[in-house]
């Protein structure tokens, strides 16, 4: 029977220390999910030679990331240049979450909404 990535992931966090940071629990379910630890098989969402397709835009093209440590925190950082987040891109992320989950709170359907 093969294990679920849940089953994976909490077998991964029960082998860690009890003293293990928040970065080191991080890094072990990062480096399982491109493993190819529980089952044989890589389970990488996109090919490692995956680049833009033709007629695709690259800013809209899949960014692969890896981790690296800045001081005390362990960042995300792009193999590749992707443009800067800026404040009304994070603002226009907010209230869209806001609107959905008022909507949902309020029982709005799609249909209902538009």
């Amino acid at each position: 029977m093969e294990m679920s990535d849940k089953e994976a992931a909490v077998r991964t966090i029960r082998e860690l220390p009890d003293d293990a940071s928040w970065d080191d629990i991080l890094e072990a379910l990062l480096a399982l999910s491109g493993s190819t630890g529980r089952n044989g098989s890589s389970e990488a969402s996109l090919p490692p030679d995956a680049g833009v397709n033709d007629g695709q835009d690259e800013a809209n093209a899949p960014v692969t990331y890896h981790l690296e440590r800045e001081g005390w925190a362990t960042v995300l950082v792009p193999d590749r240049p992707v443009p800067p987040l800026t404040a009304d891109l994070v603002n226009e992320l907010i209230e869209g979450m806001r609107r959905e989950r008022e909507d949902r709170w309020l029982g709005v359907t799609d249909k209902d909404g538009e």
